[in-house]
């Protein structure tokens, strides 16, 4: 492990160098690599059909060079960084493998495909969404338009939740509870927290939560129902205690 995060960090080390110091790798954009990455897919591809191993080492690496290179662009932009791209991808895979790292069960590839297309689509309006207001206030935050720091977006926060209790008319409260959830990305924006990876984490974490207290609630034989929330809260801190 620790040659492996020595490797990573050298590599890491030298994509930064090359974007300070190569004349052609810093004047490169997202756009202007689009076509290559194109390119080294199609040629790691004919490696795989002629399987010729030393070529697909060498085309992965090739394929791994373009990749980081976007995300330290990505990184001077602050739009992601190798950081937050390799954490989405965990929690992605964490969460559309509930039959690995949950209660769900698969017992052949085309069950446990059947489970990767219902979480895929459980994730992907709200994670669509959570993107595009993290992207706009961050290119608003680039511009000046921004708290100096993390406390003006909790007191921010504070000042929503509090207009949000005080009105009663539905419309009111649609737009209200709409600037909370704008605050709240934001709020991760401030904290470095990819805002749907945090959401896709508290969704796993609930439904493994709510299945213990099923099946505590179905093996002791007491129905599912507000006057028995006593119960079920109890069996729901059992559960958090174990995690």
């Amino acid at each position: 492990m620790d040659q492996i995060q020595h490797e990573l960090a050298e590599f890491l080390h030298l994509i930064k160098r090359l974007r300070k110091e190569c004349p052609w790798d810093r004047t490169q954009t997202i756009d202007s690599l689009k076509d290559n990455l194109l390119e080294e897919s199609e040629e790691i591809a004919e490696a795989i059909r002629r399987k010729d191993i030393r070529g697909m080492e060498e085309e992965l690496g090739d394929l791994l060079l373009l990749i980081t290179m976007i995300a330290e662009i990505g990184s001077e932009k602050d739009y992601f960084n190798i950081q937050s791209i390799i954490k989405r991808i965990n929690r992605k895979v964490v969460f559309r493998h509930p039959h690995i790292f949950s209660d769900q069960v698969a017992q052949s590839p085309e069950e446990v495909k059947k489970i990767w297309q219902k979480m895929k689509k459980l994730e992907t309006p709200s994670g669509h969404l959570l993107n595009r207001v993290a992207q706009q206030q961050k290119q608003a935050s680039q511009l000046g338009f921004d708290w100096p720091d993390v406390e003006g977006v909790y007191d921010k926060l504070q000042e929503e939740i509090s207009e949000l209790r005080q009105t009663e008319e539905y419309d009111r409260q649609v737009d209200e509870l709409g600037d909370i959830l704008f605050v709240v990305v934001h709020l991760a924006n401030h904290l470095n927290i990819d805002p749907e990876i945090a959401l896709q984490h508290t969704l796993e974490k609930f439904k493994t939560r709510f299945n213990y207290v099923q099946q505590k609630m179905s093996k002791n034989d007491i129905s599912m129902e507000k006057g028995n929330l006593e119960i079920m809260e109890k069996y729901w801190r059992e559960k958090a205690e174990q995690e």
